[in-house]
């Protein structure tokens, strides 16, 4: 009839909350007391929405008998009242119960990570073991073998010495047990990375830098996002003057010159490398799009972080304490995960 959360806002349901909801504890307002009469309205409400739906309800005709279109014009037999009213009897609501849209994001930490601690692993592959463990669920859910046996299977069978009962090949492949998810949760711990996505190629040279930064992927989207943007308004608006590309050189120094100065007054505060890049990337998106030389076109604090992104992309501005060669890393980035640096990087651009 409703969702969750009507059940708990919606004043035509109130009575069904109060009635059937498993636990309140928690909620901001606890269940009230449904008198007789309000249960007999909560019987009427249901039948009524039922005899409106009855084809999907499966009612009989006997108990479809006086249905309207209209919900209030429905007048339940009193046999369908009868029926609600077992029906409620026994009904309990779990409103706490997470989401499907959220299970998939929220499934690897809250249900498999307990599991694996249980049988004595860290949960330090919980995404691969989710994803190992669903995809075998999906693939015994979806085996076409047929649930009753056909004649020329029946003959087969008679030639063996093995009695089976009809279709139990088929159940027995619609069915995982707890020995075979055990079996492909030791699988995926043994090999993960066949159970995950593949990493993309990085396109930017500033996501290496971002990365090695220990900025986070939103901000490192956001550079990426906002420097198309900026390139794009720079092709657009910024023909071969003469005078343009004097702005433009001009802006590129001051916005060299200020995030220089940022990155001078981070390292006297001795900031820790992990943190560098991200207090780097906050100061100097958020410099004053007023305090740069005009530009033939107006600059936005976006265009401001796509100018700092298309710097970076440039190897004029780092999001690390020292230089390292982000060309050789953003070449070999489709076998690497996030970029991890040793003394062979500490050159180049």
């Amino acid at each position: 009839m409703v969702t969750n959360n009507a059940i708990r806002s919606v004043t035509k349901t109130r009575f069904l909350r109060d009635l059937c909801q498993l636990d309140d504890e928690a909620d901001a307002s606890p269940r009230g007391t449904v008198s007789p009469e309000d249960l007999v309205e909560l019987n009427h409400t249901l039948a009524r929405h039922l005899m409106v739906y009855h084809e999907d309800a499966g009612l009989s005709e006997a108990e479809s008998q006086g249905r309207s279109q209209h919900e209030s014009r429905c007048t339940p037999s009193l046999h369908l009242l009868e029926s609600v009213a077992r029906f409620l009897a026994s009904l309990t609501l779990e409103t706490s119960v997470t989401s499907r849209r959220d299970i998939v994001d929220i499934g690897p930490s809250r249900f498999v990570a307990p599991v694996l601690k249980r049988l004595g692993h860290q949960p330090t592959h919980a995404e691969a073991v989710w994803e190992a463990l669903t995809g075998f669920v999906e693939q015994s859910m979806e085996d076409q073998l047929p649930t009753e046996d056909s004649g020329l299977t029946k003959l087969i069978r008679s030639f063996s010495e093995q009695s089976l009962t009809p279709g139990e090949e088929a159940v027995e492949k619609r069915t995982v047990t707890t020995k075979q998810a055990l079996g492909v949760i030791e699988r995926a711990l043994s090999r993960p990375g066949v159970y995950l996505a593949p990493q993309l190629p990085l396109e930017h040279k500033v996501t290496v830098k971002m990365l090695a930064g220990g900025l986070e992927s939103n901000s490192i989207q956001r550079a990426e996002d906002t420097m198309a943007t900026w390139r794009k308004s720079c092709a657009a608006e910024v023909d071969d003057s003469p005078g343009n590309h004097a702005q433009m050189q001009e802006f590129a120094e001051e916005l060299d010159f200020q995030v220089e100065d940022i990155h001078i007054d981070l390292r006297s505060q001795k900031i820790d490398e992990s943190e560098f890049g991200m207090r780097l990337w906050q100061k100097a998106s958020r410099l004053p799009p007023e305090t740069f030389p005009p530009l033939p076109f107006r600059l936005t604090r976006s265009l401001l972080s796509g100018a700092l992104a298309d710097a970076s992309d440039q190897c004029r501005i780092w999001f690390t304490k020292e230089r390292f060669d982000a060309d050789r890393i953003l070449l070999g980035s489709s076998s690497i995960g996030p970029p991890a640096l040793d003394e062979t990087d500490r050159s180049g651009s």
